[in-house]
């Protein structure tokens, strides 16, 4: 995480309100938004509280999606933090959908050895396991 994006997080307000600055700031979809995002989500999900981070994981994947430039590996990466959240949420089939999204393409533009996509195929593996 650069300084500059950090600095929104170190604000004295809640989180909620800077990600709000941030949004009168920025113009719908702009790339530092969906980072902002993405950020709100994981801090969310530390806390346990995914109900609200998922709204904040799908809104990446939107914004990603709309770029003018979409980049596929961002996105994906988008998708498996969604589908981590969904998984936590017990939403199996959205979970699945997601996380094969992500695996998919980090697998083509990274390998069988990237972190991610690790993490994306033991996702599934626990999808499977709960829909057996």
């Amino acid at each position: 995480m650069s300084v500059r994006s950090a600095t929104i997080w170190a604000l004295p307000w809640g989180n909620d309100d800077a990600l709000a600055l941030r949004r009168g700031v920025l113009r719908e979809n702009h790339p530092d938004l969906a980072r902002s995002e993405i950020l709100m989500g994981a801090i969310l999900m530390d806390q346990g509280r995914a109900v609200q981070a998922e709204l904040h994981l799908a809104e990446v994947v939107a914004i990603r999606q709309a770029s003018t430039k979409p980049r596929p590996a961002r996105i994906a990466r988008g998708r498996l933090q969604w589908g981590l959240c969904l998984l936590e949420l017990k939403r199996y089939a959205e979970a699945q959908t997601q996380l094969a999204q992500a695996e998919t393409v980090l697998l083509a533009e990274r390998g069988a050895d990237d972190p991610e996509v690790i993490e994306a195929r033991a996702a599934l593996a626990e999808v499977e396991r709960w829909t057996r």
